[in-house]
């Protein structure tokens, strides 16, 4: 087998190709981006403690929008399992869209004693006929 550069050519192109190797990352370590440090978010939600009637032992969260008329639609948001109003809040972009297209939110919160997941029942049968399970007790709010 012959080779179309001498051995040589192929050793010093390696070494040329090392040094800017070395270069580069002791370059790039200089300029390392520190990550931004994320600015904790004013907690928005407002906990009601007392709003009537509560079998369920739920907690009730709202965001109201500055500014919003007193004629606002009013959309109730449902966590998911293991979730909390708040988490869900921050990472659904619900508050962003009331703030847009102008509604209030109330958030149902589920708690531990109710389901250890913290999740709501909704697809059970049970709990989605008229006058039963969680969806009613959230629904008289």
């Amino acid at each position: 087998m012959r080779l179309k550069l001498p051995i040589a050519l192929l050793l010093k192109a390696q070494r040329r190709w090392g040094r800017t190797l070395i270069k580069a990352t002791a370059t790039a370590h200089k300029i390392r981006v520190k990550p931004r440090r994320a600015r904790r978010r004013k907690d928005q939600l407002i906990e009601v403690p007392r709003f009537g009637s509560n079998p369920g032992n739920l907690r009730m969260l709202t965001y109201v929008p500055p500014h919003l008329p007193d004629s606002a639609p009013l959309v109730v948001v449902l966590h998911g399992c293991l979730q909390t109003a708040q988490a869900y809040d921050e990472g659904s972009g619900w508050s962003m869209l009331a703030r847009r297209h102008g509604f209030a939110l109330v958030y149902a919160e589920q708690s531990r004693a109710n389901n250890p997941n913290r999740c709501f029942n909704w697809f059970r049968p049970g709990d989605a006929r008229r006058d039963q399970g969680r969806r009613c007790r959230s629904a008289r709010w």
